[in-house]
């Protein structure tokens, strides 16, 4: 009774509800329950991604494949590519190869790494704290295929002429190195522009 009556409290206390359409806010929030608000959303979404994903793998082969994924498209409100990207993560990682603390996105990334090293980038993703996009650069680079930002550093391509004489200064940054694998990248940070005299 008394466990009940705490629970029931906790959720009344809570300031967010998800709705149908949308996050309702009750009451203004602090950073931290803003932030735990984006956590548990975060999760949610993930956690249907995977979900998804799952049923559409248990549905193949039960059926006549159009109407499968025609009925997959009714039910879910998505299209049959973000559907069939369900179903590959899904069926790539099983269950037990989903314990890397990393969003569901950074597995749909790692679907392009080979095989043997999937799990590895991934593990590195989640140790680095890189972003999805760092995950996909290093991804480029390991298959061979130097990103954009490498090449311009490795081509010396530093300054790049604008109009009115202005000129971006790209590659003065010292590159950084991952502790666990050696992979080298250039931080992200925002172009500074400056004005050439004369």
């Amino acid at each position: 009774m008394a466990v009940t009556t705490v629970v029931a409290t906790a959720l009344l206390d809570r300031p967010y509800c998800v709705v149908p359409h949308g996050l309702e806010i009750t009451r203004a929030l602090s950073f931290d329950e803003w932030r735990a608000c984006g956590v548990a959303l975060t999760t949610i979404a993930n956690r249907t991604n995977w979900a998804i994903g799952d049923w559409l793998v248990y549905g193949a082969g039960r059926g006549d494949f159009g109407a499968y994924y025609g009925e997959a498209a009714a039910i879910t409100g998505r299209s049959f590519e973000s559907l069939s990207q369900y179903a590959r993560v899904s069926q790539t990682f099983p269950i037990a190869q989903r314990d890397v603390p990393v969003p569901w996105s950074f597995y749909r990334e790692a679907l392009r790494a080979p095989v043997q090293d999937r799990v590895r980038a991934l593990e590195l993703a989640a140790r680095n704290g890189w972003t999805k996009d760092g995950l996909a650069e290093y991804i480029s680079t390991r298959d061979g295929a130097a990103p954009p930002r490498a090449k311009a550093i490795a081509d010396g391509s530093a300054h790049h002429r604008t109009a009115g004489g202005w000129h971006t200064h790209k590659s003065h940054h010292r590159l950084m190195q991952c502790p666990s694998c050696g992979f080298k990248f250039e931080p992200k940070r925002r172009h500074r522009l400056t004005m050439v005299k004369g």
